[in-house]
């Protein structure tokens, strides 16, 4: 990943902030975990070198994505605390939840940007090393990496609105 340091102008703070409190309340809420968070970057390549990510993509007057994102001892730690199964009965459970807690995060989320109108896609996820999510056309990708009990994992979100995206064009 390159990584910079987040310009004001790249992104609305307003728009990353509902994000953050999702995944944080997601953590506490459901595994009795807090996430600390390091500091914000711009992912100016769209590059994810962890092993396994949920993607979620969003539109409305507000379009982008979101990505969680995990090494894969980080995702079945995780995916264990999330479903209460230890062990897992099955290795596809870590896709499964990967899949879940990225279209929490992104449910909570939009609670948060309802004035916004946004349809949520269903969850992708995708497995391996050195992929790239290319960021929304017009907007920055901004990286924001978090460690838990579990340990490190990253969120990464790229959005614009609709107008800016057309003004890009």
């Amino acid at each position: 990943m390159t990584a910079t340091a987040a310009p004001s102008h790249a992104f609305k703070v307003e728009y990353m902030q509902p994000f953050v409190s999702s995944l944080k309340g997601l953590f506490e809420e459901h595994m009795g975990d807090s996430l600390t968070f390091g500091k914000m970057v711009v992912n100016e390549t769209g590059k994810v070198d962890l092993d396994i990510s949920g993607v979620i993509t969003f539109s409305g007057t507000v379009i982008g994505r979101a990505v969680i994102s995990f090494p894969m001892d980080v995702a079945e730690s995780v995916s264990k605390a999330y479903l209460q199964m230890d062990p897992l009965p099955d290795k596809a459970y870590i896709d499964d939840c990967v899949g879940e807690l990225a279209n929490v995060v992104v449910g909570r989320a939009k609670s948060a940007l309802d004035k916004h109108n946004i349809i949520i896609s269903p969850p992708t996820v995708v497995r391996g090393e050195d992929f790239v999510i290319a960021p929304q056309r017009g907007a920055a990708c901004i990286a924001l990496p978090c460690k838990c009990s579990h340990g490190d994992l990253r969120l990464d979100i790229s959005i614009v609105t609709a107008g800016e995206m057309s003004r890009k064009l």
